[in-house]
C-alpha cells in the first residue's frame, strides 16, 4: 500500500475542503470523510495526491441526514465516524478538523495528532443556554475539549481569540495560529469619503450582538444600516435600518462593495467568514475581538471587547471618529489593500505546512 504523509480526518464542511487541496501541494493525503457529506464533490477527482475514504455510517444516520447530525449536545454520530477513521489511519501524522475526541482516544502514542480548533465551543454553548433557552451540558463539552487539547501534539487555531480559548482550558497545550484565507474580490475599489452606510452580515440574534446593533443604529439616525441575515429577534428597528434577510453570497459581496463600514459585534466566533469577506472587499470594520478576525486595531478597523459594560459607547465613539475625519476610512482601506496578501493561498499553504512540520 502506498505510504501517505498525512491522514486528514474531517466530519463537517469547513473550508469546503479547500485546505485539503492546499495540503496536497506538499503531502500525499489519505482523506477521511463521511459518505454523505454534501461538499465532498468540491475535492478534485483528478488530484492523484488525495486518496479519499468515504466512511459509511449507520442507517439511522442516513435517515437523519447530514445537516441534522451535528449538535453540541449529541456527539454519537460524530464519534462513530471518528472511530471508523481511527482504525484506517495510514500515516504517522493525523490532521483532524473540528472534533478530535475519539481520534485522541483511539490513536496510539506513536501518532502525531494535529487538531484544528475551528471555534470556541464551550463559549458558544454558554451563549446558546443563556439566550436560546438551551440546556447544553457545559461540563461534558469542557471535558471533551480539555482531553483533546491536552493530548493533541499541536492545536492549530485560526485566530488569537481561539488560541486564547484553548490556553484558558489547557494552559500547557501546544498551539499555533494559522489564519484562514482572505480572497481579494475582483473589481473592488478602495473605500473613502464620508460614512453613509454601515453593513452587518449574520443572524440577527443575541449571540451575534443584535442588541448592540439595535442600540448603535438608534444613536445615528443619519446613517443607513443594512442588516443581512435571518432576523431571530423581536426588536422594532428604527427607520434607518433596512432588513434584507438572508442573501446569496454574490449579493452579500455586492452589498459590501456598496458599503463604507462593517459593524460586527458577535459574542463568539472562531474566525468569522464575514470578516474575511469584508477584508477581501477592502472594507474597514468595527468588530469584536471575539469575532476572531484578522483586522488590526486602528490600522484596518477598530476592535473592541464585546463583554465590556460600555461597549455601545465605545462603538459609538469609533463611529463618531470616522464621521469627524473623512480620511480614516480611506486610510484603513488602503492598509487592507497593502496587507491582505499575507492571508492569501500561498501564505496559508506555507503556514499550515510549517505547523505540520514542527511536529
Amino acid at each position: 500500500m502506498q505510504k501517505y504523509a498525512i491522514d486528514v480526518v474531517q466530519w463537517g464542511q469547513r473550508h469546503k475542503f479547500f485546505h485539503v487541496e492546499c495540503l496536497s501541494n506538499k503531502f500525499q493525503i489519505n482523506l477521511h470523510v463521511c459518505h454523505t457529506n454534501p461538499v465532498i464533490k468540491h475535492i478534485r477527482t483528478n488530484n492523484t495526491k488525495v486518496y479519499r475514504q468515504e466512511h459509511l455510517l449507520s442507517k439511522l444516520y442516513q435517515k437523519l441526514g447530514f445537516s441534522n447530525s451535528i449538535d453540541l449536545e449529541n456527539f454519537g454520530l460524530i464519534d462513530q465516524f471518528h472511530r471508523k477513521a481511527a482504525n484506517l489511519i495510514l500515516s504517522d501524522t493525523i490532521y483532524s478538523v473540528g472534533n478530535s475526541y475519539e481520534i485522541c482516544k483511539q490513536a496510539t502514542n506513536q501518532k502525531k495528532i494535529i487538531h484544528e480548533q475551528i471555534s470556541c465551543t464551550v463559549d458558544l454553548a454558554i451563549l446558546k443556554n443563556k439566550y436560546e433557552g438551551r440546556s447544553i451540558n457545559i461540563n461534558n463539552l469542557l471535558t471533551r475539549e480539555q482531553f483533546v487539547f491536552e493530548n493533541a501534539s499541536l492545536i492549530v487555531c485560526p485566530s488569537t481569540s481561539v488560541e486564547r480559548y484553548v490556553r484558558n482550558i489547557a494552559p500547557d497545550s501546544q498551539t499555533t495560529i494559522v489564519p484562514y484565507i482572505v480572497k481579494r474580490s475582483p473589481n473592488v475599489s478602495i473605500k473613502g469619503g464620508h460614512l453613509k452606510t454601515i453593513i452587518y452580515v449574520g443572524r440577527l440574534e443575541k449571540s451575534k450582538g443584535v442588541d448592540i446593533l439595535y442600540q448603535v443604529a438608534k444613536r445615528f439616525p443619519e446613517i443607513n444600516f443594512n442588516f443581512i441575515g435571518d432576523d431571530n429577534s423581536d426588536l422594532q428597528y428604527t427607520r434607518n435600518v433596512k432588513l434584507h434577510g438572508k442573501l446569496a453570497s454574490g449579493s452579500v459581496l455586492e452589498a459590501m462593495r456598496n458599503s463604507d463600514l462593517l459593524l460586527f459585534p458577535s459574542r463568539s466566533e472562531g474566525s468569522a467568514t464575514v470578516a474575511n469577506e469584508a477584508m477581501g472587499n477592502l472594507l474597514p470594520a468595527i468588530i469584536s475581538e471575539q469575532s476572531g478576525s484578522n483586522y488590526e486595531h486602528e490600522k484596518t478597523g477598530y476592535l473592541f471587547d464585546v463583554n465590556r459594560k460600555d461597549v455601545v459607547e465605545e462603538i459609538c465613539g469609533y463611529i463618531t471618529n470616522i464621521r469627524n475625519d473623512a480620511k480614516i476610512l480611506n486610510r484603513m482601506s488602503q492598509h487592507l489593500h497593502h496587507s491582505i496578501f499575507q492571508y492569501d493561498e500561498k501564505s496559508y499553504i506555507s503556514n499550515i505546512s510549517t505547523a505540520i512540520d514542527r511536529c
